[in-house]
């Protein structure tokens, strides 16, 4: 028998055709260790550059299929879904468009149609750019020990005051965390990374694989900073994370990686061990802490913020008072004094409502659906190989972790926080080629002359 080692691929520079490639590749990863940095990426000169760089991205893209005959778009039905909600927020934006379509606000909905836009090109971009399960494995190894590192300098800053430095410059607010403005939008990068340094804590890609405690102290950090940040809706979807990822890598693991799997207690009793070293009374306090309690906040609490934009949604409900516009929307409806403003739903899925009707609703509950239908199928299906299955999976429980968080904040607001949402639906969908056959189920169900290895070559390619 040959050798069971893969013949080295080609040098990617070895063709423009492989240098433009290699260029977005390393271009998407860049941009991605990026936007979390300035603070979430929420201010205009930071969300342009996101912007900027996604189009530029784009317009290299573009040449690949200039110079290469053989190049082919790659198309999901993410897609779909993606074109059906610019189109609708295109209408918005045609004059002339009956009351019940036309937005309230065109410059708001225009620049909100730009960051849609953006988010569609990032999502052709991962499932174009990233089409071999290396790939894959290199955007998860960045990520996953970034967010850790990341999670690091949070626990670190949090312990220093209030203050911090991002972006090249201090920001003093009332409540940053991290990198972020605000700890519940660090809660929120949080639930999706944390799965990414999840997925190769508990997956043995081979025998005496070091790199593994990595992962696992990445992961450790993650969930501390987590709970540090003090966002009571991060904790919900840290448990969250927790429950999706346990209960599906159970069905993914085999029976010799089952003990490795079982490694993951060391994380939540790491993490309670490290609060409790920390000190567990401000956790505790606001844990109590009820927002409604306060004359203050009495009308621009949760609740109340919830009642009044469910009368947006009433006043217009087929599609909305336009993308971006609920800001200049809502205090038609305020029912406070009006001293506090109020620029965001608190509800990424009532907010929705709000921007884009019924119609929106529709299809954002149609896209997830369809998203977790076919991402559930794809990690269960013994015909794909173990690693893309476990990747999937990491970047599944970062999507739930996100989606429960948007019950009761607007993470999906926060351009960096958006990228990566995107950015994992897109890793999760993406049609990768495979490096490996590490399933002798799959080579079984092949058929053909294939010959079925003894398990400790699975080992190998895992």
């Amino acid at each position: 028998m040959k050798s069971l080692t893969p013949p080295p691929p080609d040098s990617p520079f070895s063709s423009p055709a492989g240098l433009i490639d290699s260029t977005l590749f390393v271009g998407l990863i860049v941009l991605s260790v990026w936007v979390p940095l300035p603070f979430g990426s929420v201010e205009g000169w930071a969300r342009g550059v996101m912007h900027v760089s996604l189009f530029v991205l784009l317009v290299i893209w573009s040449f690949r299929f200039a110079i290469d005959s053989t190049a082919r778009l790659k198309v999901t039905p993410v897609v779909f879904f993606f074109l059906a909600a610019i189109g609708l927020v295109g209408l918005q934006l045609l004059p002339g468009m009956p009351a019940a379509l036309r937005s309230i606000d065109p410059f708001l909905t225009y620049l909100g149609f730009l960051h849609l836009l953006s988010l569609a090109v990032l999502y052709l971009l991962v499932v174009n750019v990233v089409t071999s399960e290396d790939r894959l494995r290199w955007v998860f190894w960045t990520l996953g020990l970034w967010g850790g590192a990341v999670a690091l300098y949070a626990v670190i800053q949090h312990f220093m005051g209030q203050g911090q430095y991002a972006a090249f410059r201090k920001l003093l607010v009332a409540a940053p965390f991290g990198t972020f403005v605000n700890r519940n939008h660090f809660a929120g990068y949080a639930e999706m990374v944390a799965p990414l340094a999840l997925t190769f804590a508990a997956y043995r890609r081979s025998r005496g694989d070091d790199l593994r405690v990595f992962f696992l102290i990445g992961a450790i950090l993650i969930f501390l900073a987590l709970i540090l940040s003090g966002s009571r809706g991060g904790w919900l979807s840290g448990l969250a994370v927790m429950v999706c990822f346990g209960s599906l890598a159970y069905r993914i693991a085999n029976r010799s990686s089952r003990a490795s799997l079982a490694g993951l207690v060391l994380i939540p009793v790491m993490v309670a061990a490290g609060v409790w070293w920390m000190g567990i009374d401000p956790l505790v306090d606001r844990l109590n802490t009820n927002d409604q309690e306060s004359e203050q906040l009495k009308h621009i609490g949760r609740f109340s913020i919830w009642r009044n934009t469910l009368n947006i949604v009433r006043t217009h409900p087929v599609a909305g008072t336009g993308f971006g516009t609920y800001e200049v929307a809502y205090p038609q409806w305020d029912s406070s004094d009006g001293r506090y403003r109020v620029e965001q739903a608190h509800n990424d899925y009532l907010q929705c409502l709000a921007e884009l009707g019924l119609v929106g609703g529709v299809l954002v509950a149609a896209f997830l659906g369809w998203f977790f239908r076919a991402t559930i199928r794809s990690i269960t299906d013994r015909k794909t190989s173990t690693g893309v299955r476990w990747m999937r999976l990491g970047c599944l429980c970062g999507v739930v972790g996100l989606l429960v968080h948007s019950f009761v904040d607007f993470n999906l607001q926060i351009p960096s926080n958006a990228y990566y949402f995107v950015l994992l639906i897109g890793l999760a969908t993406a049609d990768v080629e495979e490096s490996g056959d590490p399933d002798p189920a799959r080579r079984s169900l092949a058929g053909g002359r294939q010959q079925v290895l003894p398990d400790k070559f699975d080992d190998h390619f895992e």
